[in-house]
């Protein structure tokens, strides 16, 4: 049944079923566990990078927030990446 489900947000009644790759750290990734235990979040081994699969579903009143979360992490990863990739060029250029 897993494989029927397409990817990204299904809307079904008061219940959204949730099914994402995103990239973020660990640490990211069990904070949204521990905000949302009805969901679970695991390290997609598929990847060479950091990416995590994220499955399951919220009610209407958590989804809101869920997606703020989300994004607040995903924004938080992006910066940190490319923070690590400027203290990269400026240590080459500078030697």
């Amino acid at each position: 049944m897993n494989r029927e489900i397409k990817f990204g947000y299904s809307f079904l009644g008061y219940h959204t079923l949730i099914k994402l790759n995103v990239k973020f750290t660990s640490a990211q990734a069990g904070k949204l566990n521990e905000q949302y235990p009805t969901l679970v979040i695991c390290q997609n081994h598929r990847s060479d990078k950091c990416g995590f699969r994220i499955e399951g579903c919220l009610n209407y009143q958590e989804f809101d927030s869920f997606r703020y979360n989300l994004q607040l992490a995903l924004v938080d990863y992006k910066i940190k990446s490319l923070l690590t990739v400027r203290d990269l060029i400026t240590d080459t250029i500078s030697l």
